[in-house]
C-alpha cells in the first residue's frame, strides 16, 4: 500500500482508534512470550504500530522496543514511554541493522503490508531463532443480544460492506494464507483466541467511528445520513432503552500467526 493511501484511511480516525479501539488481552502477550521461549528480551519491533497498544505492551517485556508507521497522526497518538522509540517507516523497508532484533510484531496490520518485500525484511533484521508475530481481529460479535448483533452485521456488511478496502477479506478469513514462506521460516503456528470487551452502546458508536469504511463512506457520500445515528436509533430500540450508556459484551475473534526465523 503507498504511503498516501495508508495516510487517506488512517490520518482522519487516528484520535478515534487512540481513544475507542480494544486493547490487545494480555493472554496474547503471553502467548507470543511462551512461543518465543527465549530470555533474550533486548530489541523488539512493532511494524505498523499506529497509536503504539502493543508496542507499550512489549515496553513491559523487552529492554528496547522500536515502533514504526507509515501516519504520523497515529504516531502522534502514541503513549510515550522511556524505553519506546516511534519513528515514521514502512515495512517494507525497516531501517534497522541486520539481525538486530529479537521480536517483530505486527497488530492488525498485516493485511496491508506486500508480503514477499516484508517477509525478506523482517528475516533479515529478526537474528537467528528471533520471533515473528502478526496478528489481527474479525468483526465483533455481541454477546446474548442477537437482535443488536444483526443490527452490527447489516451495518458492516451492508450498508458500510462496499466502502471496505478489498484487502479486509484477508481480516474475515483470518490471515490464512499469509504465513511465512517455508524458505526462510520454521515453527510456523497459528492460534485463536477471543478477545471479550464490555462497551456502551456509545463507546461501540465510537469504536464504529474508526473503522475505515466509515471514514470512506462519510468522505465519498457527505450529503448522505450518518448510518451510525440509525444503527444507534435501532440498536437502543433492539434493547428497549433510551440511554446509550447501555452496557454491552462485545467479543473480537483474535486470530494470530507466529513463526521463528532460520
Amino acid at each position: 500500500m503507498s504511503q498516501g493511501q495508508y495516510s487517506r484511511l488512517f490520518d482522519a480516525q487516528a484520535a478515534q482508534y487512540k481513544q475507542f479501539r480494544p486493547t490487545y488481552p494480555p493472554e496474547l502477550f503471553q502467548q507470543i512470550l511462551r512461543y518465543s521461549d527465549s530470555e533474550r528480551r533486548h530489541h523488539a519491533l512493532d511494524n505498523g504500530t499506529g497509536n503504539g497498544q502493543a508496542a507499550v505492551e512489549l515496553a513491559k517485556h523487552y529492554d528496547r522496543v522500536t515502533a514504526t508507521d507509515q501516519s504520523a497522526k497515529q504516531l502522534q497518538q502514541a503513549e510515550q514511554m522511556p524505553n519506546v522509540e516511534y519513528k515514521e517507516g514502512s515495512a517494507e523497508a525497516i531501517d534497522l541493522a541486520d539481525s538486530s532484533i529479537d521480536l517483530l510484531t505486527v497488530a492488525q496490520a498485516l493485511h496491508w503490508f506486500e508480503l514477499p518485500t516484508f517477509y525478506a525484511e523482517a528475516r533479515r533484521v529478526l537474528r537467528p531463532s528471533g520471533t515473528l508475530a502478526g496478528w489481527g481481529y474479525d468483526r465483533p460479535f455481541v454477546k446474548d443480544q442477537a437482535e443488536v448483533d444483526k443490527l452490527l452485521s447489516q451495518l458492516y456488511s451492508v450498508t458500510l460492506g462496499p466502502y471496505w478496502d478489498d484487502r479486509r477479506r484477508l481480516i474475515e478469513q483470518h490471515y490464512r494464507g499469509m504465513e511465512p514462506p517455508a524458505d526462510g521460516w520454521s515453527q510456523v503456528t497459528r492460534q485463536e483466541l477471543d478477545m471479550q470487551k464490555p462497551m456502551t452502546v456509545q463507546t461501540l458508536l465510537g469504536y464504529l467511528r474508526s473503522w475505515s469504511s466509515y471514514t470512506s463512506f462519510r468522505r465519498e457520500r457527505p450529503e448522505a445520513a450518518d448510518p451510525l445515528q440509525l444503527f444507534e436509533q435501532n440498536v437502543l430500540q433492539a434493547l428497549g432503552s433510551k440511554d446509550a450508556s447501555h452496557e454491552l459484551t462485545i467479543n473480537f475473534p483474535v486470530f494470530l500467526i507466529l513463526a521463528k526465523r532460520h
